[in-house]
């Protein structure tokens, strides 16, 4: 991972632990010496935290429910 958006992509996979060591270690250094990385870094995490304490499922309206599964389905190849 040499870039910016290489760190971003791997926000999540670093923020559920699913990086391997060596990725999770630059992924942390990069945050450390890159100022706007670590900015959006924290608000990601932040806002993240936020809405799973604010945010139930029954608060998501049923067709934005579905939005979003057809969307992650697509997105992940899993489409029926």
């Amino acid at each position: 991972m040499d870039t910016c958006k290489e760190m971003l992509d791997a926000l999540t996979d670093y923020l559920e632990g699913d990086l391997p060591e060596d990725d999770e270690e630059e992924f942390e250094g990069h945050m450390e010496d890159c100022i706007p990385c670590d900015a959006f870094f924290r608000t990601y995490r932040k806002s993240s935290e936020m809405a799973r304490e604010t945010l139930r499922v029954e608060d998501v309206p049923p067709e934005l429910q579905a939005r979003v599964r057809r969307y992650l389905r697509a997105r992940l190849g899993l489409e029926r």
